[in-house]
């Protein structure tokens, strides 16, 4: 069970940590899942693909775009 421990105080941090930069919670997701479960898996991704696509796309990535377009005029310049 250490792996189990580990990976909820990791996603503790994550949930964390996406709090502070002003992501949704729901962008990330923790579920235990046994190899024998195939189904049960391809469900859960199902779910999240759905979940995420709801959120739209992540707010973060204009502030990149933006970035990146000051990068590029600056090496123009």
């Amino acid at each position: 069970m250490f792996g189990a421990r580990r990976a909820a105080e990791n996603y503790e941090k994550v949930e964390k940590m996406l709090h502070m930069i002003g992501l949704e919670k729901e962008r990330v997701r923790r579920e235990m899942v046994s190899a024998a479960e195939a189904s049960r898996f391809a469900q859960i991704v199902t779910e999240m693909i759905e979940q995420v696509k709801k959120l739209g796309p992540s707010p973060l990535r204009k502030t990149s775009q933006n970035t990146q377009k000051v990068h590029a005029e600056a090496s123009v310049a």
